[in-house]
């Protein structure tokens, strides 16, 4: 069987070791399941209870109990549920990752972290299951996925679509303006050198893949989702530029090519999710094929069907998303947005899409309550201490661009409703959002002070259209 749904169970301190371990679970596929502000007392035992058979449970506790230190990074627990549950030793982990030399650290030691996940959830030897070949496999997917610096570039990448964000850009609570693209025309400018950067290392990680199969044979399914997953985001930063050279678009692969193999994965094993999910996200890359998508989604909803997990929400938000924005259709998406929120109420994005769906129907007084409410949670939920002494440095950029969203239509809502105080306080939280983001605390964190990688992705991040426009559309 291969595992593809995850339930992250953490303190919020723990959100730099939450990330590095999402995205890489993301990129070979699996769907993962954000559980932060976890309690270390009662919530632990009843999170144990409710785990399901469907999916795996990862437990980030970073106490110091008596005998931590010689706890493994990753250990398996019993459990009164039916699930398989994991603990992982944070604690232990950033004191391994400190005492490696520092031109391992690349990032700070999270292949540590990734390589003790792999051995713990699949072993070399299993009595149950051969796990021995999948053992092999993920950790070279992991090390294609540390050594080309994966981790960073996807961080990059993800904030390239807030250009387009009806937040920052285009017609109050419209979208009607043609889509922007990131300027790569200048071949000396900062923006293009890391662009170009970036896409050397995506084809580099391609190849690396596609040879997976010479040194362990037979790739299994992570492996050539993975390879399918890098080709996509290659195609989709490609349709993302501006000006972008020949060079830029070596590594591009037909979008019809990479469904193929996506359909031969499905067929190897139709009970992994997140192929349907990629396949639908390669018919996005094309124009010609986006209506296409709607039917891999409908696929995935019926594989889901009777289901009732957290993990589940993000299927029928990507649905909902579908329904708005290709076929214009908010009272159908907005069924499946609430659908995504009642199955996890902590789905921040699914809750953004209910405030601007009553700010749609013109209901802004509504629209104000749901975004401040969602503007709590994020902040008591997902930042907690990190949000009170002044920083977000448990907060991944994607939350911060939500709570910078969120801000942003309080600002305009509360002006529109005449409530100037409140509207100007908003103006002020969305201007701290801005430099947060700018900030990058918990992606520093995960790479240290003294990378390389580090330095370089700070360098354009800062500097990035992104992260500007931000800030300027607040001023």
């Amino acid at each position: 069987m291969n595992v593809s749904l995850f339930r992250i169970i953490r303190t919020v301190e723990c959100g730099p070791e939450k990330e590095a371990v999402k995205e890489f679970l993301r990129f070979i596929g699996g769907m993962v399941s954000d559980h932060p502000a976890l309690e270390r007392d009662g919530n632990v035992k009843r999170e144990i209870e409710g785990n399901t058979e469907e999916a795996v449970d990862f437990f980030f506790l970073d106490e110091q109990n008596e005998g931590w230190e010689s706890e493994p990074i990753v250990k398996e627990k019993t459990s009164a549920g039916p699930g398989r549950v994991f603990w992982v030793n944070v604690k232990k982990f950033r004191q391994e990752k400190e005492g490696q030399p520092e031109k391992d650290r690349t990032p700070a030691g999270y292949p540590l972290l990734i390589n003790a996940i792999i051995d713990a959830v699949w072993p070399e030897k299993d009595a149950q299951e051969n796990t021995k070949g999948k053992n092999a496999e993920l950790k070279k997917v992991a090390d294609v996925f540390f050594s080309e610096n994966l981790f960073g570039f996807f961080q990059c990448k993800r904030s390239f679509r807030i250009i387009n964000m009806v937040e920052v850009y285009g017609p109050r609570f419209q979208f009607g303006e043609e889509k922007r693209r990131i300027d790569v025309s200048d071949p000396g400018s900062l923006t293009t050198k890391y662009i170009e950067n970036m896409l050397e290392h995506f084809g580099a990680a391609y190849e690396k893949l596609c040879d997976i199969k010479a040194s362990i044979g037979a790739p299994g399914v992570y492996a050539c989702y993975a390879k399918v997953n890098i080709a996509r985001k290659i195609r989709e930063v490609c349709s993302q530029l501006e000006g972008a050279s020949e060079k830029m678009f070596q590594h591009v692969e037909k979008a019809e090519t990479l469904l193929s193999e996506l359909d031969d994965l499905y067929s190897r094993d139709k009970g992994y999710m997140g192929t349907l999910f990629l396949a639908a996200a390669v018919c996005k890359s094309d124009s010609a094929l986006y209506l296409t998508s709607a039917n891999y989604f409908r696929l995935l909803l019926d594989l889901i069907k009777g289901h009732s997990g957290a993990f589940y929400a993000f299927a029928y938000y990507e649905y909902g998303r579908q329904l708005e924005r290709v076929f214009r259709d908010w009272d159908a998406a907005i069924l499946f947005y609430r659908k995504a929120a009642s199955l996890n109420p902590l789905n921040y994005q699914a809750i953004f899409k209910l405030g601007c769906y009553e700010a749609h129907k013109g209901r802004y007084q509504e629209a104000v309550e749901c975004f401040q409410d969602l503007h709590n949670m994020i902040v008591d939920t997902y930042a907690q201490s990190g949000r009170t002494d002044g920083s977000c440095k448990y907060l991944s950029l994607k939350t911060i661009q939500y709570l910078y969203k969120t801000d942003i239509w309080l600002w305009i809502l509360n002006r529109e409703l005449g409530y100037n105080i409140s509207a100007e306080a908003d103006r002020e939280r969305a201007l701290f959002d801005a430099g947060q983001y700018k900030k990058n605390e918990c992606i520093h964190e995960i790479y240290g002070e003294n990378s390389d990688a580090w330095k370089k992705l700070q360098e354009y991040h800062e500097q990035s259209l992104p992260v500007w426009i931000m800030k300027a559309v607040v001023d």
